[in-house]
């Protein structure tokens, strides 16, 4: 395998390029120094392998010899050395001063089962665009949501944060499809299709491997719901050891790094006095000028928290098993913002008949709270005028005009008058405080999956998929009667309060059943062929109420009015995949689905979604063992 190794040399020289040395140059007496060579197991140096400081960002590379410098090393701690294809080496430093390591070669990338949907496969014998991310390569520390585990591992993958806390991110596998649909991905969680699912309702401390088909031959599999790529979630399972508590214990500060600029108090005063002496009288609130950072008012720092006990063992002699439970705080920094989530998940996979019947059972349940504040206060705080009070008196008023906050141009004299500046924009901290915007979600999810090796059939599997995920949510919104909304009664401006209530439900039930052939057919020729059906029902339906506090909340006998909606839909599919490899070299993938929904007229039911791709391992000719390049 020469070319291997001079591949690692030529992608050494141009880490080496990119990367510089960024050691550090400074060593404080307590401190060491090491320097070493790095090789691999056939004695070539290694250019440019990576040793790091664990826990740190200090560290450094070799250079063109192989040889490197590493300082502010302290007793105890743990030196790492990697470099691609190879396995990651970690040794304890206890003062030497010359340190020599030997990486082993790490050919288990392509050798690494990906899920592909409905299967796996080697990596190596992948023909579509399939990305994997494992455990030990997720983003690592305040994980709030699923989301943040791939945020920027994995390529062609953009996620784009939202603002409020908990609400996922935008997930968008090379760029959007469509101009006016959704553009989000498929997510499948241990074969379960999710409907309308985001990756918030998932307990990262569950996750096992990201797998992300991305382009069409990837994705056919999945058929209509694919276009926008598909991310397969496997979770974590159960061992054959003896049981494993885990105990995860997580807090977080969340300040606001800065704040837009904008003028203070002098600023601004002076600005206006230039403007016109008639804009200078209004400055300030009945002769004082407050100096009112609103920026300041309406956002706070946090501290969140987040805690996930999970037990991991076997059940009796036959049944592996993980039950874990967690808990998520995340308040926002707007002072009205949260997100808490409770999350419980266990996972049963015992064998039976020999290990020929395997069953995967997975259950998983999630609470999560959200309290939503207007975004727009955050506009408004940029804009408001910082000569004005908060609260005319000081403190909140619940009789007092708008609640005693202050409003541009409001005549605090007479409570009968509720006339105000309509360009000046609405206090901001009354836009927070004086709307109660909830949103409760409970959901569940999971999976009964059994896998028979058919027996005097060598290579034949039948497996039966059973899913069900069902959602329940209420969002309720109130804005306070007296707050800064107001409303006009034959011409006359009065105070109005406004609520709705949105309640809903869905259920998504799944039947997946298919047969998978796999086996060396002769010298030449492998072959991996699945076949199947799948029928799943959804039930979406929602409730909504709506209406103004004048009009209703008088009057207890009089309900805010309701719209009911229910929406049932269903989804027959047959699909099919054959993965075929000619002399381990050549490599040819077809797959075909045919779904029919019900979301459509009958004569428009049904539509073909056909995928074939092809792949060279050009490497394993025998013409490419003597070259240089690769």
């Amino acid at each position: 395998m020469k070319h291997r190794f001079k591949i690692k040399r030529i992608t050494g020289l141009l880490l080496i390029f990119c990367f510089g040395l960024f050691s550090a140059a400074n060593t404080f007496a307590q401190q060491g120094t090491v320097r070493g060579t790095v090789k691999d197991a056939s004695g070539v140096t290694v250019i440019g392998a990576n040793i790091t400081i664990k826990g740190t960002i200090t560290g450094t590379v070799t250079d063109v010899t192989g040889n490197y410098t590493l300082s502010q090393v302290k007793q105890g701690d743990v030196i790492v050395f990697s470099f691609v294809g190879f396995k990651t080496q970690e040794v304890v430093y206890s003062g030497q001063t010359e340190l020599n390591v030997v990486l082993e070669d790490a050919d288990r990338a392509l050798d690494e089962v990906v899920v592909i949907g409905y299967g796996t496969m080697k990596k190596s014998d992948l023909t579509g665009s399939v990305e994997l991310l494992t455990a030990k390569d997720m983003n690592k520390g305040p994980i709030v949501t699923a989301d943040n585990l791939i945020t920027g591992r994995m390529p062609g993958v953009h996620v784009i944060p939202n603002g409020n806390p908990g609400t996922g991110s935008q997930i968008r596998i090379r760029g959007g499809a469509s101009l006016d649909a959704s553009n989000d991905p498929l997510i499948v969680v241990d074969g379960l299709p999710l409907k309308d699912a985001s990756l918030t309702q998932i307990n990262p401390n569950d996750i096992e491997t990201f797998s992300v088909l991305k382009d069409a031959s990837a994705t056919a599999i999945y058929g209509s719901r694919a276009s926008n790529g598909v991310i397969l979630i496997t979770t974590k399972k159960g061992s054959n050891d003896t049981w494993k508590f885990n105990l995860d214990l997580q807090g977080s500060v969340m300040t606001l790094p800065w704040k837009v600029e904008s003028l203070g108090k002098d600023e601004f005063v002076k600005a206006v006095r230039a403007f016109s002496d008639a804009s200078a009288e209004k400055l300030g609130y009945n002769g004082t000028i407050y100096d009112t950072d609103w920026q300041d008012e309406i956002f706070d720092t946090q501290i969140g928290t987040n805690v996930n006990l999970s037990a991991r063992g076997k059940v009796g002699d036959f049944m592996p098993a993980r039950v874990t439970v967690g808990y998520n705080n995340t308040p926002g920094l707007l002072i009205t913002s949260g997100y808490q989530r409770g999350n419980a998940s266990v996972a049963l996979t015992p064998s039976f008949f020999n290990n020929t019947l395997k069953v995967e059972l997975n259950a998983n349940g999630s609470y999560e709270k959200y309290n939503k504040a207007d975004e727009a206060a955050i506009g408004g705080a940029i804009f408001f005028d910082p000569t004005k009070p908060v609260f005319v008196n000081g403190k909140r008023n619940a009789t007092g005009k708008y609640m005693g906050y202050y409003e541009w141009g409001a005549d605090y004299g007479n409570n009968d008058n509720y006339s105000y500046n309509s360009l000046s924009g609405r206090n901001p901290v009354a836009m927070l405080n004086e709307v109660n915007h909830t949103s409760d979600i409970y959901k569940f999810w999971g999976n009964v999956q059994f896998d028979y090796s058919i027996p005097y059939v060598d290579g034949l599997r039948a497996v039966l998929n059973l899913g069900l995920q069902t959602e329940k949510w209420k969002e309720d919104s109130k804005t306070n009667k007296t707050a800064a909304t107001i409303y006009s009664v034959n011409g006359v401006n009065t105070p109005i309060g406004a609520e709705w209530h949105n309640n809903g439900k869905q259920t998504n039930m799944l039947l997946d059943f298919y047969l998978n052939y796999n086996r060396q057919l002769f010298e030449p020729l492998h072959l991996d062929v699945t076949g199947g059906y799948s029928y799943q029902k959804f039930n979406f339906g929602t409730e909504h109420n709506s209406g103004d506090i004048l009009k209703h909340a008088v009057d207890a006998e009089v309900e805010i009015p309701r719209d009911i909606i229910y929406t049932p839909k269903v989804l027959i599919s047959f699909f099919g995949r054959a993965n075929l490899s000619f002399y381990d070299r050549y490599l040819l993938t077809l797959t075909v689905r045919n779904d029919h929904s019900s979301m459509f007229a009958p004569d428009k039911r049904s539509g073909i979604f056909p995928a074939a791709s092809f792949a060279w391992r050009v490497i394993e000719e025998s013409f490419m063992d003597e070259q240089a390049l690769f």
